[in-house]
């Protein structure tokens, strides 16, 4: 293991998303009334005043208005994660097979400001994050580089990499940017499980031995809960010190767990899953919502394979192998807005703080930028 010093504070959550075709179901208690809070306050959006590089348009039906504001192209493969800041001007993305640099743009302005190329092309980088006082960025990629690396954003170094481990995909920031996890694989490519290390020390603090639980990963916002999924369609919670807390059947038998998500300060969970599905159980392709008191769905959205919640909790935006993002409201199943632009499927998704601009990805080698409508604060949030 090949370790620098870091000098990282926080790291703002990203989670991926994508696509759906578009039926929403029902199912259970909805915890909405005990996990929402009062939203941030998304302060000005300084979009508002500039220019449109390309033409703006109004999803049909759409409840609010959304617009394109920038497509922004440098990739040589299609980008497969994104990042905002959290003051809302930058993005980071992540770049495929046969690109594998992560790359940062000025969404505001919608230009290109710097790429890091450390990782190579030979592998995907899996996750990008930015730490919350916007010096640095980190990076992960696997399987052929294996390694997660912290970048100074104003001199362009290479503060800290983890590495040297065959068979080691990082997967998973913690908020406060001191922890990580990675899923471990055989020489054959199976997987074993995963472990949590810390970033700043360079050091493996915990090893958990789950073979068809680790291909998806997450860790709660106070860092003290993991989510896993994998290829057996269910979920597990973790503490941190490893210990398992429980199970539940999740997408059901013959799916694969591709994506998993803590929101609202852990209570509420967010996956995604596709396969062939067992007839009558489960969608083939579905993001569900889920109660992690209960292991409860709440809501499963059909035929999607990628997400992105914003701040507010309640603004869920899904796409993927259709060139359409659809914009939904989770406690209503009302659809926002719908979002076209992508030439081929859309591989990743992020919200900026504020839930008023949408980054996408998509296999045309694009990120592009969205405004979106400002909504009005939930009635239990006018409240407070």
């Amino acid at each position: 293991m090949t370790r620098r010093p870091v000098a990282a504070a926080a790291v703002a959550v990203v989670v991926l998303a994508s696509g759906v075709g578009g039926w929403l179901i029902w199912m259970g208690r909805s915890p909405f009334a005990r996990a929402a809070a009062t939203a941030p306050e998304a302060g000005s959006d300084p979009a508002q005043t500039s220019q449109a590089q390309t033409a703006s348009t109004t999803a049909p039906g759409a409840t609010g208005g959304a617009r394109l504001q920038w497509t922004l192209a440098g990739h040589t493969a299609s980008p497969v994660s994104l990042a905002v800041s959290r003051d809302g001007t930058r993005a980071l993305s992540g770049g495929g097979h046969g690109d594998g640099a992560v790359r940062v743009w000025d969404i505001v302005r919608g230009q290109p400001v710097t790429r890091f190329t450390g990782h190579g092309d030979k592998s995907d980088v899996l996750i990008v994050a930015f730490t919350p006082d916007g010096t640095a960025a980190i990076s992960a990629a696997g399987p052929e580089d294996d390694s997660l690396r912290v970048w100074d954003l104003a001199s362009g170094a290479e503060r800290t990499q983890l590495s040297g481990d065959i068979g080691l995909l990082f997967r998973a920031i913690s908020d406060d940017a001191r922890l990580a996890l990675a899923q471990e694989m055989t020489a054959e490519g199976r997987s074993k499980g995963f472990s949590l290390w810390r970033i700043d020390e360079g050091r493996r603090i915990v090893g958990v031995d789950a073979p068809d639980h680790a291909a998806a990963l997450a860790i709660a916002p106070d860092g003290q809960t993991i989510l896993s999924g994998g290829g057996d369609g269910t979920l597990t919670l973790w503490k941190a010190s490893g210990e398992k807390i429980r199970s539940f059947v999740a997408h059901g038998p013959g799916t694969t767990v591709r994506a998993v998500a803590f929101a609202r300060g852990g209570r509420l969970l967010i996956t995604s899953a596709d396969g062939a599905g067992a007839s009558g159980t489960a969608p083939s392709r579905a993001v569900m919502l889920w109660d992690p008191e209960t292991g409860v769905a709440f809501r499963t959205i059909r035929n999607a394979t990628h997400f992105a919640l914003a701040d507010d909790g309640r603004t869920l935006a899904v796409a993927g192998d259709a060139t359409s993002i659809r914009v939904l409201d989770v406690i209503t199943a009302r659809e926002l807005a719908r979002l076209d632009g992508h030439e081929g499927g859309v591989t990743a998704l992020a919200f900026a703080p504020g839930g008023t601009r949408l980054v996408s990805a998509g296999a045309d080698r694009t990120v592009r930028v969205w405004a979106l409508a400002a909504r009005e604060p939930a009635p239990h949030d006018r409240s407070q």
